[in-house]
């Protein structure tokens, strides 16, 4: 996807004045679209920019964000409201630690080209040769899809451009565990958003199955932990038999 960073604000801001909007600002850390936001004019990429050679970002977000009325929403409609309320004094005590532990966000700004009319995003995590896919509704009146929690696991439904192009990447970097986040261009052509090293587990395991490189699908649940265990395992087990050889 066309993106651009800057590590000076008079760079930015020149680059702002001449720029097409809207645009979409993301800061490097968070989670759940978290720092991740939909800018529509010059003057709001501006301020942002200022922003980020200022005071800068809190990593976590908002203390309060943790408890917004989307999630709230969603935790009821989920049935699992109480649960949720139970746990919001423990997260609201996460966010603040996770902001005083990572310090500010600041000194780069990071601004991509937004894809509109997408209805989902496709992530596809790839550990070692297995390639795992699913795909996340947007949220309602929204343009991002991670953190919805609407999780789709049809693989039938899953556009194998981006598995191809997942592993491609992946064998590129010689990376041992990487999540890509796809969205279609106005062309209709899957292009890689963001690329995560950490990611939750637990929608990995509920694809229930695989690719390997070759594109043939391994049916059965299996832990990224799992995975790269495996991978370790198989690892030393071949460098051990090279050195007797």
């Amino acid at each position: 996807m066309p993106t651009n960073v800057f590590f000076d604000l008079h760079t930015a801001l020149a680059w702002i004045d001449k720029a097409q909007f809207p645009k979409v600002f993301k800061l490097r850390r968070g989670s759940g679209s978290r720092n991740v936001r939909l800018v529509r004019t010059a003057a709001e990429a501006g301020a942002l920019a200022r922003r980020a050679f200022g005071r800068g970002y809190k990593p976590a977000g908002a203390v309060l964000d943790s408890i917004t009325a989307w999630k709230i929403t969603k935790a009821k409609r989920e049935g699992r409201l109480i649960d949720f309320l139970r746990v919001a004094p423990a997260r609201l005590r996460h966010r603040l630690t996770m902001n005083f532990l990572m310090g500010r966000e600041r000194g780069y700004v990071y601004f991509q080209d937004f894809m509109p009319n997408n209805e989902h995003d496709t992530r596809v995590t790839v550990i070692g040769q297995r390639a795992f896919a699913f795909m996340r509704r947007v949220r309602s009146g929204d343009f991002r899809a991670s953190g919805s929690g609407q999780i789709i696991y049809d693989r039938e439904r899953i556009d194998m451009r981006c598995v191809r192009t997942a592993f491609d990447v992946a064998l590129r970097l010689g990376t041992q565990s990487l999540a890509f986040d796809f969205v279609y261009d106005e062309q209709r052509q899957p292009r890689i958003v963001e690329v995560s090293f950490g990611y939750a587990p637990g929608p990995v395991h509920d694809c229930n199955g695989f690719w390997d490189t070759e594109l043939n699908w391994h049916e059965g649940a299996l832990w990224p932990e799992e995975a790269i265990l495996h991978d370790l395992i198989a690892g030393i087990s071949a460098g051990s038999g090279q050195d007797r050889a």
